[in-house]
């Protein structure tokens, strides 16, 4: 090695490479340093905004986007991860645009209780949380809402077509759904999971609600992932850029400080209600890590499943667009023979014509994009 660069995956030995172990060995040493927000996916308005870790914006071109029946413009990801629990953001102030990277007074990352690392907790739990309660919400002018002044969002991991430039770009941004777009999303996803469809193997177009004045964003089923992208995906999606946006600042709270009625008491039995909180804890670590394993099992599954579905999904459009094509091409040559033009009949419709006006993004822009 002729540099001090560190190397990328493909480039480190076999020995060494390790990214569960590296990533249990290195927690430790990086544990409460922050290096700044991963790169994501900004609503600006109703404008989709690329933010690299650098800060760096720069929106999605406009000719990337894929424009659907609708005349509506979509833009193409595919959803690598989620993570489950929604994530929790209270301001003690309005929203300011000038202040778009200030930090919420109050944040939880697993929807149970406030992060230990939050400026101003609000609550011990956030279901007692009064923020966390229907009509508490406000808007810029400080009339109430029916929302809530607590904001819920779901964080994904997502990979986009088409925003790649050079090989240092982003593979992977981190897109929060806001909470007017949480019950879009969850139709969606409902959709999928009745049509037996892993999140993971779909193209997802996202777009604005054009009948909305303020920024909700859609989503909309945009075909299938071509078979041999979905390894290179796998493999995306197990990053540890990727676990960094799933995982975010941890969502374990630290056991809470004594509070007056625990150091109320002898020394045995202030000892005493110590030893059962640290039992609590434990006993959560060990359920954690069991869901945790089932999880793992049921995404192996899951991966089989989409490849099998895709394989299958694959040949059933691929005979049914040349059933297609024959049947069409029969029914022109019958047309010429009726007029009497002579010559052979029109070259057969591509896949592409069948389907014109679905919502299909180019697969040459993915697998360009995924090196492929």
């Amino acid at each position: 090695m002729n540099d001090l660069m560190i190397p990328s995956m493909a480039e480190v030995p076999s020995y060494i490479l390790n990214p569960e172990l590296a990533r249990q060995a290195n927690d430790d040493a990086a544990a409460g340093i922050s290096t700044g927000m991963p790169p994501r996916l900004k609503l600006s308005g109703k404008q989709f905004t690329l933010v690299d870790a650098n800060g760096d914006e720069a929106a999605f071109p406009a000719g990337k986007m894929v424009i659907g029946p609708d005349d509506n413009a979509y833009l193409p990801m595919v959803i690598l991860r989620a993570k489950k629990p929604l994530q929790k953001t209270w301001y003690a102030t309005a929203f300011n645009p000038g202040e778009e990277g200030k930090s919420p007074d109050c944040f939880s990352t697993d929807n149970v209780r406030p992060d230990p690392t939050s400026p101003s907790p609000q609550s011990e739990l956030c279901a007692n949380c009064p923020h966390n309660a229907f009509g508490s919400g406000t808007d810029q002018n400080g009339n109430a809402t029916k929302g809530k002044a607590c904001s819920d969002t779901k964080t994904l991991a997502v990979f986009i077509p088409g925003s790649r430039k050079t090989e240092t770009d982003p593979k992977a941004y981190m897109f929060k759904i806001p909470p007017a777009s949480l019950k879009n999303f969850g139709m969606y996803v409902k959709q999928l999971s009745a049509a037996g469809i892993p999140l993971g193997t779909a193209k997802t177009l996202v777009a604005f609600d054009l009948a909305q004045t303020f920024p909700v964003v859609v989503f909309k089923f945009g075909g299938f992932l071509p078979q041999d992208t979905l390894p290179k995906l796998a493999e995306i999606a197990a990053l540890p850029e990727v676990e960094d946006i799933i995982a975010g600042m941890s969502s374990t709270p630290a056991l809470p400080a004594p509070s007056p009625a625990m150091s109320a008491g002898t020394p045995q039995e202030y000892q005493g209600q110590v030893n059962a909180s640290e039992d609590a804890a434990k006993a959560d670590a060990e359920t954690k890590a069991a869901a945790e394993k089932e999880a793992a099992i049921a995404k192996t599954r899951a991966e089989a499943a989409a490849k099998s579905a895709a394989t299958k999904a694959a040949k059933k459009a691929e005979k049914e667009a040349a059933e297609a094509a024959a049947k069409l091409a029969a029914a022109q040559g019958e047309l010429m023979d009726d007029l009497d033009l002579g010559g052979t009949s029109a070259a057969p419709v591509s896949n592409t014509q069948v389907h014109a006006g679905a919502l299909e993004p180019s697969d040459d822009q993915l697998i360009r994009d995924l090196g492929l």
